[in-house]
């Protein structure tokens, strides 16, 4: 072979595989180069997305935990209103229990007995139409005969269990009725058991 064709071939190979490699390796560099931008990026995508996921699980919690604190505060709170209306039930189911008309009629009784009567005045007894005849026998049979024509007894329109007395034509009466002998009870117990619930102990 011709040295001068045959140094040209050298040459051509020479170079070209230099060119070549320097075209990889450009080739490498710039893929290594775009390989770390997008790992880069996606660090920084991550980072982000992490941090935020960490503020919004943060944000979470917290609206969470304050959920449950009022949810837990409404559930107290409705089981203390609960609990005031059972005693509520109690003390009016004790009470309709306890105004039976042989009672309402002793009760009148003694009220009849300790009243001091000017000698016009007359009693006048208002109380439940469905307990009204039961109360009159009883009654007429525990007071006194000369206290008998000092006394009436009448339907109360408004009374459904117990009675009202007072002096005939005033007006004015001493209330035990079921309704006002239920709103005294709860009037001298219902704090009581609200300071019970709200007490710590």
């Amino acid at each position: 072979m011709d040295a001068t064709l045959e140094s040209l071939i050298d040459k051509i190979k020479k170079d070209g595989v230099a060119k070549a490699k320097s075209e990889a390796q450009e080739i490498i560099n710039s893929a290594r180069s775009k390989a770390q931008e997008i790992i880069d990026k996606a660090r920084e995508e991550s980072e982000r997305i992490v941090a935020k996921a960490g503020d919004e699980s943060e944000k979470l919690e917290k609206n969470a935990r304050s959920a449950i604190r009022q949810a837990a505060r409404d559930a107290v709170l409705m089981a203390k209103e609960e609990l005031v209306k059972i005693f509520d039930r109690v003390i009016k189911n004790e009470v309709r229990k306890s105004l039976s008309p042989e009672f309402t009629a002793q009760l009148i009784a003694k009220i009849v007995d300790k009243w001091s009567l000017a000698k016009e005045e007359q009693l006048e007894v208002l109380a439940a139409k469905e307990d009204i005849e039961k109360i009159k026998n009883v009654l007429l049979a525990k007071i006194k005969e000369e206290a008998r024509g000092g006394l009436i007894i009448n339907v109360g329109s408004s009374v459904n269990k117990g009675f009202r007395i007072g002096i005939k034509g005033e007006e004015v009466y001493y209330d035990f009725s079921e309704e006002a002998i239920i709103e005294a009870f709860k009037e001298l117990i219902n704090p009581q058991i609200k300071e019970i619930l709200n007490s710590d102990g």
